[in-house]
């Protein structure tokens, strides 16, 4: 009897210290079991997020193949010249494929002289037209007939984008100064900084002429937004009157069609009658 009791201690032992090691076991695996709980449901969440994008790109890529077969048939059966023209077409902005062919067709079925004035003015674009080297605008020489003019305001500069944008304000005959063309603005999702146009440039002009005012004629949108605030940022140490376009209500609006940023801007512009 006392060895079966024996046994039965030791047995019981045994079992007890198993059930001890297998409840710390148990405890140990809790949170592990927890993790991984937890990242199956971001998984999963991931995969419900992603399952949209993946039906989307399939969809594109079904619509995108016959195109893609089908200019794969066009290459094979147009003459070289007729698809690299359609090629160089296309990368101009605002031309997609289709346009460039029908622009490359018409050109084809064009008179010889046509489509020759037509890269003889390309030619003579990029061997002729420079950039002015005081204010960036277009023109022949070394200044353009804006910064050539001596009854021009020279104490005033308006930043503008683009040379389009001269040609605008031009266009009302209301400014009689001069011009800083920064060639873009600064928008890094796009990749442009302030080393990518002529900002710095403008920098150095006014601190070399004798220039009293920059007006600050950028787009009102958000990267124009973001340029004037580093172009106002940058000037004002220099001592510069720094000033911005006024923005409100176009003649013969109603207020009632005007956007709530329109009016702020009106409110904002307000001036003595």
């Amino acid at each position: 009897m006392g060895l079966r009791s024996r046994g039965r201690n030791t047995e019981h032992k045994r079992n007890s210290v198993l059930a001890s090691r297998l409840s710390s076991l148990a405890s140990r695996l809790s949170p592990l079991a927890s993790r991984l709980s937890s990242l199956a449901s971001r998984l999963s969440s991931l995969v419900s997020r992603l399952s949209p994008l993946v039906s989307r790109l399939s969809s594109l890529v079904s619509r995108l193949l016959p195109y893609m077969m089908h200019q794969t048939h066009d290459i094979q059966i147009l003459p070289a010249p007729l698809i690299r023209l359609i090629e160089e077409l296309s990368r101009l902005p605002g031309i997609g494929p289709k346009t460039a062919s029908r622009l490359t067709f018409f050109l084809l079925r064009a008179p010889d002289d046509l489509p020759r004035a037509l890269a003889e003015a390309l030619i003579a674009l990029k061997e002729q037209v420079q950039f002015c080297s005081r204010c960036y605008f277009i023109t022949q020489s070394d200044l353009c007939a804006i910064c050539a003019n001596p009854a021009r305001d020279q104490r005033v500069i308006c930043v503008v984008e683009e040379p389009l944008d001269v040609v605008a304000i031009e266009r009302t005959g209301a400014y009689r100064g001069l011009y800083h063309v920064l060639h873009g603005r600064i928008a890094p999702l796009e990749g442009m900084n302030r080393e990518d146009i002529y900002f710095d440039e403008l920098l150095d002009r006014v601190r070399a002429e004798p220039v009293d005012e920059v007006i600050i004629a950028t787009n009102p949108n958000l990267e124009g937004e973001a340029t004037a605030f580093h172009l106002q940022r940058a000037l004002t140490p220099l001592g510069v009157r720094v000033t911005r376009l006024a923005r409100g209500l176009p003649t013969g609006g109603d207020l009632e069609w005007a956007d709530p940023g329109t009016l702020s801007s009106a409110l904002e512009g307000r001036r003595e009658m």
